[in-house]
């Protein structure tokens, strides 16, 4: 796979971890307030509904895109389901970030411009 940065290409660093679908997941506003809910701790599904004035199936929904993304897990107790965040996802979700380090700014002329 190739990175683009400018007129050159370069190969990108093959992961270990991916956290594209981690960041598709948090870009849904309502996704992402959920997250921050259960950054605070575990939560049953009826604590979530009611924190979000939303109905049972669509926090349900949003809670499925999360777990997919390996941000949450769950945990059955009896008719309850209660999620939290998954710390060692979130923790590779974290190192991943952290190693992208952007360049500074550089102005590069396109090569199709004035040339139209």
């Amino acid at each position: 796979m190739l990175k683009e940065t400018g007129n050159s290409a370069r190969p990108r660093t093959p992961r270990a971890y991916d956290p594209v679908p981690a960041l598709k997941a948090l870009g849904h506003p309502l996704r992402f307030s959920l997250f921050e809910l259960l950054a605070d701790g575990e939560k049953c599904v009826c604590d979530l509904v009611e924190a979000m004035d939303a109905s049972q199936p669509l926090v349900s929904h949003h809670l499925s895109v999360l777990k997919k993304a390996r941000l949450i897990r769950d945990r059955h107790d009896a008719t309850w389901v209660y999620y939290s965040v998954d710390l060692k996802n979130w923790k590779e979700f974290q190192g991943a970030m952290g190693s992208v380090q952007p360049s500074p700014a550089i102005s590069v002329p396109c090569p199709t411009e004035g040339g139209l």
